[in-house]
């Protein structure tokens, strides 16, 4: 779900008056579903052992439209968990790396529990399916 702030940061990078930022990647570990009117404050980032952000990189041209949907992936990310005890998470996040603003987010299809020592690959991926 791209949020209200997130959609407006990215009209004012297309219209030119902003530079493109790049985008980290988080976990949350809150179980409600992002929705536009959202802001970071509405999610709770994950905070086992060893974890942060990831900063996305090579993201591919966007595809589409099929079926009215434009995608675009980035390169897989790995979060480990080095803590000693399991990590459970609902899911992801993005934040602008240099200007901080939080874009949106999903939740996974079913939490994800992460073992002590064990680790997550996530492909990060954009999708509009707006008209």
């Amino acid at each position: 779900m791209l949020v209200d702030l997130g959609r407006s940061d990215l009209l004012s990078v297309i219209t030119g008056q902003l530079a493109l930022d790049t985008y980290d990647i988080g976990l949350f570990t809150s179980s409600a579903a992002i929705v536009e009117s959202d802001t970071f404050a509405s999610i709770v980032e994950a905070s086992f052992g060893s974890y942060a952000r990831v900063t996305t990189s090579g993201w591919l041209t966007p595809t589409g439209p099929v079926s009215g949907v434009w995608n675009s992936n980035a390169s897989n990310v790995t979060f480990t968990n080095s803590g000693g005890s399991p990590a459970t998470v609902y899911g992801f996040f993005f934040i602008g790396t240099s200007r901080g603003i939080f874009y949106g987010g999903d939740l996974f299809s079913s939490p994800i529990v992460i073992p002590a020592g064990g680790s997550v690959v996530i492909t990060p991926s954009w999708f509009d399916t707006t008209a």
